[in-house]
């Protein structure tokens, strides 16, 4: 299996992007829960609005193109990826709920 293009640049491992994917949602995850625990006073309304609308990009392709196609994830790792989607959801629910009225 040649590891490099033409001009000596590794070439992306087939599971890169999933690793890109997991560090974003890692980050945005850790986030959103350390605003959490600071109360959810400390949750202002632009940035549920905000995380709402990264997951509203993010997580359509993930959920239905990207884990799914992925021949090389194990069932375990496709359902610890579905549940992380369905944890950063809750998360941007219990934000907005605790914004609504600021």
């Amino acid at each position: 299996m040649d590891l490099e293009y033409a001009d000596g640049e590794p070439k992306p491992r087939p599971r890169d992007w999933i690793s890109g994917l997991l560090l974003v949602l890692t980050v945005v995850i850790l986030a959103a829960i350390v605003v959490l625990s600071q109360g959810c006073a400390a949750v202002s309304a632009d940035y549920a609005a905000a995380d709402r609308m990264t997951y509203d990009v993010l997580a359509p392709l993930a959920r239905d193109r990207w884990i799914p196609g992925d021949s090389l994830l194990t069932d375990d790792e496709r359902d610890a990826l579905f549940l992380l989607l369905q944890s950063w959801d809750f998360r941007i629910r219990a934000a907005e709920d605790s914004t609504d009225g600021q």
